[in-house]
């Protein structure tokens, strides 16, 4: 998961960035006119940082499904929990892992935007 931390360099061999910040990911959101709870928004920020997930159309997807399905008015982490595995199977898990994973690794790295 190291090389995760560096978009630009995926060696490791020298420091990079973030694929989104979370400027950028709370742009998204805006745009999609949904709130997200601070919580589920970590998790979406990191799914949409996770290499070969899709990213942002990962998030995307399921941000839809949840306002499709669930009707909520805000999309709390439980939602992207339950909202995952519909659209993704068992993949919908793993993805939940490397994420929670991602974001305790760049916790106190990543400034909070």
């Amino acid at each position: 998961m190291e090389h995760v931390l560096n978009a630009e360099d995926p060696t490791g061999a020298r420091a990079g960035r973030q694929l989104f910040s979370k400027q950028e990911v709370r742009q998204f959101f805006q745009q999609m006119a949904v709130r997200i709870d601070p919580e589920a928004f970590e998790l979406l920020w990191a799914i949409a940082c996770l290499p070969d997930q899709s990213c942002l159309r990962t998030v995307r997807r399921t941000v839809q499904l949840i306002v499709k399905k669930f009707g909520v008015e805000t999309i709390s982490r439980q939602d992207v929990l339950d909202a995952l595995p519909l659209l993704l199977g068992d993949m919908g898990h793993q993805l939940v892992r490397s994420a929670d994973h991602y974001v305790e690794s760049t916790s106190g790295q990543v400034q909070a935007a």
